[in-house]
């Protein structure tokens, strides 16, 4: 089986680089160009999981030959964004806030991590914090969201290569949370995973993505091991 396109989805961990001094320096564009595929890379620095989920949406239209998932914190959430257009309630991925692209008048969601916007004073934030959130409930809750995505992703026959440490803490919870919709083999490793590096000390810029060209490399080349089996699997 070849592999035509590759989806990604996720938030910044997932996402290729906004400078030009790094563009083809991501794990998704390695992995696309050393399969010579089509790459559609959905994900968007700062969004929740709620977003993620709907990129899969995205995907699903799209019916890739593999889409990889990375989920985020489960401390970001979904706050109005347009308040003064209240009438507005569509909730699609064309809808959230973007911080990539130019703002456009339909956007009326944007996410943010919980306790930056108690910091910030949004309206209502810090008395729910206060009495009504519960970040284990949420996290619980984000973890059936993209549960829900990959298994719509499954029943479609799309390949899923899941990159789980940001929401799950150990390594046999989330392969027993999948039992049955994923594989081992689909599951990235924590001894496989790359994600937390410092990003490039050289110039001190933080390309996006939060790591170095060289560990984002190194990544790709593990992937592409990982897929390479997938596909021997398929």
């Amino acid at each position: 089986m070849a592999m035509k396109t590759i989806a990604v989805c996720g938030c910044s961990w997932s996402a290729v680089s906004q400078y030009p001094d790094y563009k083809n320096t991501h794990w998704s564009e390695l992995i696309a160009s050393a399969f010579n595929a089509e790459l559609h890379n959905f994900a968007v620095g700062g969004v929740s999981n709620f977003v993620i989920r709907l990129q899969i949406d995205e995907v699903l239209k799209l019916n890739p030959d593999i889409v990889i998932i990375s989920p985020t914190y489960p401390d970001r959430i979904e706050v109005p964004y347009n308040i003064s257009k209240p009438e507005n309630k569509n909730v699609t991925l064309s809808s959230i806030v973007n911080p990539s692209k130019k703002l456009d008048k339909d956007q009326n969601i944007k996410t943010s991590a919980i306790w930056d916007l108690e910091g910030k004073g949004y309206p209502g934030v810090k008395d729910y914090v206060t009495y009504f959130y519960l970040s284990e409930v949420k996290k619980k809750i984000d973890q059936w969201i993209i549960r829900d995505g990959i298994q719509q992703l499954k029943l479609k026959g799309i390949p899923v290569l899941l990159h789980p440490q940001i929401l799950w803490d150990e390594e046999a919870t989330v392969k027993q949370f999948f039992h049955g919709i994923l594989d081992d083999i689909d599951i990235i490793s924590k001894d496989q995973s790359l994600y937390y590096n410092i990003w490039d000390s050289d110039n001190g810029i933080d390309p996006g993505y939060h790591t170095t060209p060289k560990t984002q490399k190194e990544f790709a080349e593990r992937l592409q091991k990982i897929i390479n089996d997938i596909i021997i699997k398929l």
